[in-house]
């Protein structure tokens, strides 16, 4: 009889629990679902949207790292398109200075030639000039590579701040025994041991 009683009292307790369990996940889902909604006002909070974050890093280097609150993305950004610019404006000025000697020779306008590339032959002239032409085009194109790493930077980041990361995550490990008939067949033994993964989203 004591028996009876105690395996009652251990069945409601656990049914209890369980509810309890379940009206606490309803709870927590409810609040889920209202934290859309300012407390204060009771207004909707608006959505982050990664299309604006995109568009405004586009308009604006920068400014869809602001939008997205990583204010401290933004002086890497300007430092990247400084040192571009940089080497857009150096290769561009050596550049110029053998593109115009090499006109020069070429026209015969001795009375513009540089002094300081006498000791340089046509083709060296030539060779250099392209030389700096190409490394100044390959900055151009960091330049573009890096406005578009702005924009898809700050789309990325406006996607991760609306991604929900849930703390109901597991793996569990257990052993198990089972029959394998092709396992069975090979060794003549009927039950093997396995070891089972088990992942919980």
């Amino acid at each position: 009889m004591n028996r009876k009683l105690l395996l009652l009292f251990l069945l409601l307790f656990c049914c209890s629990f369980i509810y309890a369990q379940q009206k606490d996940s309803i709870v927590v889902r409810q609040e889920e679902k209202t934290i859309d909604i300012d407390t204060n006002t009771g207004k909707k909070i608006r959505e982050h949207s990664p299309k604006k974050a995109g568009w405004m890093s586009a308009a604006l280097p920068g400014l869809g790292q602001g939008y997205n609150k990583k204010y401290w993305k933004i002086p890497i950004i300007y430092a990247g398109f400084a040192g571009t610019s940089i080497g857009i404006y150096y290769f561009y000025g050596q550049y110029k200075i053998y593109r115009d000697e090499y006109r020069n020779r070429l026209n015969g306008k001795t009375d513009l030639l540089n002094p300081d590339l006498a000791g340089f032959g046509d083709d060296n002239i030539n060779l250099i000039k392209q030389t700096n032409q190409r490394n100044m085009e390959i900055f151009i194109l960091v330049t573009a590579v890096w406005y578009l790493f702005n924009v898809l930077d700050a789309v990325v980041d406006a996607h991760l701040m609306s991604f929900d990361v849930s703390d109901d995550l597991s793996l569990h490990v257990a052993p198990s025994i089972g029959f394998d008939s092709h396992f069975a067949s090979m060794t003549k033994t009927p039950l093997t041991t396995r070891i089972t993964l088990t992942l919980k989203f």
